[in-house]
């Protein structure tokens, strides 16, 4: 969203995984870009106006579809590589 209120779709970079240089990733959460926390998500739901019961079946959806994270990649052919590396930064996060 901008500072007008008008949402525009983000660019692909800001949707898929990445490790950043120096561990900083693409898109910081509230302030926070090299190690986003949970609470940091609440406040940005807090922020926007949601629910603290919303936000939390949000955050509730995403660990839930995270955890299928491995045989999705498999099945897609992503690499060993990078499952490995996304799955640690998944474990980190928990």
């Amino acid at each position: 969203m901008d500072e007008t209120g008008e949402w525009k779709l983000a660019p692909g970079y800001d949707l898929t995984f990445s490790s950043g240089p120096s561990g900083e990733q693409s898109t910081m959460v509230m302030g926070e870009g090299r190690d986003p926390k949970t609470c940091h998500l609440v406040k940005l739901g807090q922020g926007s106006k949601l629910t603290k019961k919303l936000i939390d079946e949000i955050i509730d959806q995403t660990k839930s579809s995270l955890a299928h994270w491995t045989g999705l990649a498999q099945k897609h052919n992503i690499s060993k590589t990078n499952i490995k590396l996304i799955t640690n930064a998944i474990n980190a996060s928990n």
